[in-house]
This record gives structure tokens, C-alpha cells and sequence, in this order.
């Protein structure tokens, strides 16, 4: 009887959807999938915190009775690599962890051996 509550209810939950962050408010996230959820936890790696931006998309999955949000869909990959780890915010700071072993912090790159290298002047303008 158990084991067929169990499997009923898991069946009532439904696959994973994208949705939209609607809100967020005291660690937990509103979003609208094919319906709209109040109080989603949200998942994320040890270590890191991320809000999603209102708007955003996110995958809502089932998870042990309730939905929880594991996380934002990649939207722009542009100039990363795979292997490279790139971080970001709404305001448009960036920090991009590269294959070389570079570090390229807001358009500012540390190489390996400690070397600054700011753009060009040229090149900040455009």
C-alpha cells in the first residue's frame, strides 16, 4: 500500500518543466511552469548562492513531494571554452576562469604568473 501511495503521488508530480522566476522572497523562489508555485527551494553546488533574476528561466523538478528549482538555463556562452567556469552578475561584472590558467576579471586579465593585463583603452570604449 505504501510503495502505491508512493508511486501515485511521484506519478502526480510530473516530469521536470521550464518555468519563470516570478519572485523571490525569504530564501525561497516563486515561479510559473504549467502552473504557479509558491515557497520553491532552490538547489544549488556546495559553496555557491545564486539568485535567479525575475524573468528568468528555470527548471522546476520534482523532487521527495515537492518542487524545487535546480537551477537558470545558460543563456550566453560567448568566448567560453568548455572546461572554463564563468561567473556573473545581473549588473554585468563577470569573472572567467580559462583553460590557460588565466583569470579574466571584468575585461582585466591575471595570467598564470601574477601579470595584470588591462584592455586597451581603445577597446573599453566600444
Amino acid at each position: 500500500m505504501w510503495i502505491t501511495q508512493k508511486i501515485a503521488q511521484s506519478a502526480r508530480m510530473g516530469p521536470a518543466e521550464n518555468g519563470r522566476a516570478d519572485s523571490f522572497q525569504n530564501a525561497e523562489l516563486a515561479a510559473t511552469g504549467s502552473a504557479r508555485r509558491q515557497n520553491v527551494p532552490l538547489y544549488a553546488p556546495a559553496g555557491l548562492i545564486s539568485i535567479p533574476s525575475q524573468g528568468a528561466q528555470v527548471l522546476l523538478s520534482p523532487c521527495a513531494g515537492e518542487t524545487i528549482c535546480t537551477g537558470v538555463r545558460v543563456a550566453d556562452t560567448q568566448g567560453l571554452r568548455p572546461g572554463e567556469i564563468r561567473l556573473f552578475s545581473a549588473g554585468g561584472a563577470s569573472l572567467t576562469l580559462k583553460n590557460s590558467g588565466e583569470i579574466d576579471l571584468n575585461g582585466v586579465t591575471i595570467t598564470r604568473d601574477g601579470t595584470v593585463r588591462a584592455r586597451k583603452l581603445e577597446e573599453r570604449k566600444e
